[in-house]
């Protein structure tokens, strides 16, 4: 207990001094704007502030992170964090990410995306998600979801988004030497077909997103903790027999903080709403409420994009949760998760 305790103090100071360094790196850019009498923003101020405080959170969640959840709208068409507007018609984005999850499951997954710029205002966007998940004992890997979308920008800044989440698998993978389904943690997608909604708003360089997502159908997936004996490690995951979600609601804040015209980092905070608990069918055939699955899973992120030219550029993400869910049955729990994309306008 003692280490443990030194550690944390440690990390809480190297967190101190990374925000200290930060601040003074801030200072010198504002300085150095100065003496080339630059344009500053009238909001310089506040984005520093947004930023150290993103900076903050995310090293404290190395700390206190249990789980972090998504459903899929986060990142789709007009909604993401990064998502910058373009004449180009043509937008190719590919990218990987990498996140640890509940119970240690280790996930790797790669996205292509491609959206087209139809007219000034409306663009089309479609999204192919590929995952693999594994621990020391079992593992599974395989083509998730599709994701379509609409994005539409009006003249006041505000942007409509309309979509759906089309599922690769019912979540229904089972065990290789049993009849008896995987956790929705090992599975590659939710299995449900998804109704998304939402809008953004931006003032200069600050956005406010809002998004609704909300099951359709419901997936097929049969894993039930008591098909293991007490103690044995496939029991350990929550039953999700006939699996019941409920819907989701986002909302973003994010700022960019452009410290020269190639760099973009944009910080921000992610508060997603589980509206309702969860439910699953036991071995009885009773439909069982899973207690906690409901409430707010509150993270921080913090994006760094560099911008190559008009046509390229690469971005780099990461994320951690502060608040999280009592329970997450549905497997999107995050202890953190990182992001490395390449994008192509043309």
């Amino acid at each position: 207990m003692a280490y443990f305790a030194k550690f944390e103090k440690s990390l809480q100071y190297q967190t101190i001094v990374l925000t200290q360094s930060f601040s003074k790196l801030l200072l010198k850019i504002n300085k150095r704007q100065l003496r080339l009498k630059l344009p500053l923003s009238k909001n310089s101020g506040l984005k520093a502030i947004f930023l150290i405080l993103a900076v903050l959170m995310l090293c404290n969640s190395q700390i206190q992170a249990q789980g972090c959840s998504d459903a899929g709208f986060c990142t789709v068409h007009g909604l993401n964090a990064d998502n910058q507007q373009t004449l180009l018609m043509n937008n190719v984005r590919v990218g990987v990410n990498n996140g640890k999850g509940d119970n240690d499951i280790k996930i790797w997954s790669t996205y292509f995306e491609y959206s087209r710029l139809l007219s000034k205002s409306f663009s089309l966007g479609a999204k192919i998600t590929y995952i693999s998940e594994s621990t020391p004992s079992l593992s599974n890997s395989g083509a998730s979801d599709i994701f379509l979308s609409g994005n539409y920008v009006m003249e006041n800044n505000l942007n409509i988004v309309a979509g759906v989440k089309i599922p690769l698998n019912s979540a229904d993978t089972k065990f290789d030497s049993l009849n008896v389904g995987l956790p929705m943690g090992f599975q590659t997608s939710l299995g449900t077909f998804d109704l998304i909604l939402g809008f953004g708003y931006k003032i200069n360089d600050f956005k406010i997103d809002f998004g609704y997502q909300q099951p359709l159908s419901q997936n097929s997936n049969t894993y039930l903790s008591t098909s293991f004996p007490p103690g044995a490690p496939f029991g350990q995951y929550l039953s999700t027999n006939k699996f019941e979600r409920k819907p989701d609601i986002l909302l973003r804040a994010a700022y960019d903080f452009r410290p020269s015209k190639n760099w973009i980092i944009t910080p921000g905070i992610l508060p997603i709403m589980h509206l309702g608990n969860d439910q699953f069918t036991d071995s009885s055939g009773a439909v069982q409420t899973i207690d906690g699955s409901e409430g707010l899973t509150f993270n921080a992120s913090l994006i760094v994009e560099y911008v190559i030219n008009r046509n390229n550029s690469i971005v780099f993400g990461a994320a951690g949760p502060l608040v999280t869910r009592d329970s997450r049955p549905d497997g999107l729990g995050r202890k953190y998760l990182l992001n490395l994309d390449y994008k192509i306008a043309f």
